[in-house]
This record gives C-alpha cells, sequence and structure tokens, in this order.
C-alpha cells in the first residue's frame, strides 16, 4: 500500500497518469470511503470489525455505527465518535470523565492549532481527544 501511495504520489507530481493497483481508487490525495469488503448489509468487514471489537473492550450492549474510510496518512488511525448519553450531560463534565479515562488525553484549546494531530502523537500509546465540541 505504501508503495502505491508513494508511486501515486509521485505520478501526480510529475503529470503522469495515476494506476491503481492494491486500492480500488487512487490513494494519492483521495480519501476512499471503503476498507476491505463489503458485508451483505453493506458495512464493510472493517467497519464490522470496529463494532465489534468496541463492543468487547466496552460493554456488549453498546450501540452503535461505524463508517471507515482510507486516509493516505502515514501514522496512525483517527477517529471522528459522536457519543450520545441515556441521561443529559455537559461538554465540561463529557470532558472530565475523558480526562479521567486511562489512556486517554484530552488536548482541546480551541484556538488555531490547539489540538494534536497524528504526526504529534506517533510512538505514543495513549488515546488524543483533540476536539470535543460538546
Amino acid at each position: 500500500g505504501m508503495d502505491e501511495l508513494f508511486t501515486q504520489t509521485r505520478a501526480v507530481f510529475v503529470a503522469d497518469p495515476v494506476e491503481a493497483k492494491k486500492f480500488t481508487k487512487r490513494i494519492a490525495f483521495n480519501v476512499i470511503p471503503h476498507i476491505d469488503v463489503f458485508m451483505e448489509d453493506g458495512s464493510t468487514k472493517e467497519e464490522w470489525k470496529m463494532v465489534a471489537e468496541t463492543k468487547k473492550m466496552l460493554d456488549p450492549k453498546i450501540k452503535l455505527t461505524a463508517t471507515c474510510v482510507r486516509v493516505p496518512v502515514f501514522i496512525g488511525h483517527s477517529e471522528a465518535v459522536n457519543v450520545e448519553f441515556e441521561k443529559p450531560i455537559t461538554a465540561d463534565e463529557a470532558r472530565d470523565i475523558l480526562r479521567e479515562a486511562p489512556g486517554c488525553l484530552v488536548i482541546d484549546k480551541r484556538e488555531d492549532g490547539g489540538y494534536i494531530t497524528p504526526i504529534e502523537s506517533a510512538g505514543a500509546d495513549a488515546t488524543y481527544i483533540p476536539r470535543d465540541r460538546g
């Protein structure tokens, strides 16, 4: 995959034709809205795995859906997560809970550059919460 990304990136810069081999579409400077094979219900195997792993880690009864997209970055995985609670909770309460969770680091300064990206988190074993909109 990384070799194809490199080859495609170079091709784009020198205006050569771009050929997709491993990926279903061009990956360089693009986002592919599926990972792995499609399941009968329209989700992908990667989305199914994400749901299964989340239920395994948190609670088998938790209700969730996932949409996985392939984004060509060199480091890590990223998620956009929307959480709904049974009872109302304020954004400040949610941030406090996340700050106390083992392995979570909330970095949300609400200013240009006041968040962390995968490059800055490389090599760390933590879950970074870069933006919380409450």
